[in-house]
């Protein structure tokens, strides 16, 4: 499959962004990652949250932040057991039901350890056991005391889903934490291109990758504080419901491989989203129109919108498959037409286009 932006490249990177561990509050080294992948593209910032910033035209007054987080749903280590077993708790919002029999790894100070998650065995459980809930699960390292897994383990520690990416059918991308590690990749090649306009942008581009945004949007408001921008693009992933039980008369149309998402509600400006339509019919950019489930809230656009005297937001979003799990989905189809409707609008609001 040929796309006008993804390369194989560019592909490596979003494999290396989904398969190093970002649990909320442990983005330190995908922080890392993303800053050293955008340094050739503009001036970069690491802040005290690690959320990071790659940053184009600083000098220009007006300012457009693009955010998406990169933080993912994880655990974290509450309890270590005599007998080694490791109890924990959830990290972001994670459908628990999901935990069961998932590899999973630890990590540690000095180092990673993997483990599986386990409960007690059906066969031997009561009607009100069969369906248990998180502290009545634990995660087995294979090691046998606490002792001994006190040498690798400490309480606090983050716990991440096993690495696990893979692309199946051509344009469909499966892993854990696609949400919203697909819209950090968005976001770091739609500078990448825009920085070869460099020369000719009136406008400032801030390429943000946020932290701990499931857990509250807490980066992102640190980062847009900072910047006070004019425009925010937000990055996201939304509920794909072109799965059965998701009937469109309530959830609307949101398909994987049908386009970008341009969503509609109190956090998306009324402007931003009628150019977001124009420039995708303009430039034939396959697009979905979505009404989000709710009036306001759920992404960081929320969050942006109310900085300072206020800020003009749009949300595009990804659609996704199984959400919150090991097991996400996204196809590359649509991320290949969010990348060039960012890059069309920011031209076109810049002048160029």
């Amino acid at each position: 499959m040929e796309y006008k932006y993804i390369t194989s490249e560019s592909l490596e990177f979003l494999k290396q962004l989904l398969n190093t561990p970002s649990t909320s509050g442990g983005e330190k080294e995908i922080a890392k990652l993303y800053s050293k992948y955008m340094e050739p593209y503009g001036n970069t910032i690491i802040d005290n949250m690690h959320n990071s910033c790659c940053v184009i035209n600083p000098a220009s007054e007006f300012k457009i932040m693009l955010d998406a987080h990169y933080d993912e749903v994880g655990m974290q280590v509450v309890h270590i057991a005599e007998n080694g077993f490791i109890y924990f708790r959830k990290n972001g919002w994670i459908d628990h039901m999901t935990l069961l029999g998932q590899e999973v790894t630890i990590i540690g100070k000095h180092t990673n350890i993997d483990g599986v998650i386990g409960k007690k065995p059906i066969h031997l459980s009561r009607a009100d056991e069969k369906y248990p809930e998180v502290e009545d699960m634990w995660i087995d390292t294979g090691l046998i005391s606490k002792e001994e897994v006190g040498r690798f383990v400490s309480v606090g520690d983050l716990i991440v889903y096993k690495n696990n990416t893979r692309i199946i059918n051509n344009t469909r991308i499966v892993s854990k934490g696609l949400d919203d590690k697909i819209g950090v990749f968005i976001i770091s090649q739609v500078v990448k291109q825009l920085s070869t306009f460099k020369d000719q942008l009136k406008v400032g581009i801030y390429g943000c990758a946020s932290a701990q945004e499931e857990v509250g949007g807490r980066g992102c408001v640190v980062m847009a504080q900072r910047i006070k921008p004019n425009i925010a693009f937000c990055l996201d992933v939304g509920f794909s419901t072109d799965i059965p039980g998701l009937p469109e008369t309530k959830y609307g149309h949101m398909h994987l491989g049908d386009g970008v998402v341009i969503c509609h509600s109190c956090d998306n400006d009324k402007d931003l989203t009628e150019l977001l339509k124009e420039t995708s019919i303009e430039n034939r950019i396959y697009y979905q129109s979505y009404t989000s489930l709710s009036p306001t809230g759920g992404t960081d656009t929320c969050k942006i919108q109310l900085i300072g005297e206020g800020v003009k937001t749009a949300l595009l979003a990804i659609p996704n498959r199984y959400m919150h799990t090991p097991i996400e989905m996204c196809d590359l189809r649509d991320v290949d037409a969010a990348i060039d409707l960012i890059i069309k609008s920011i031209l076109q609001l810049n002048g160029t286009l």
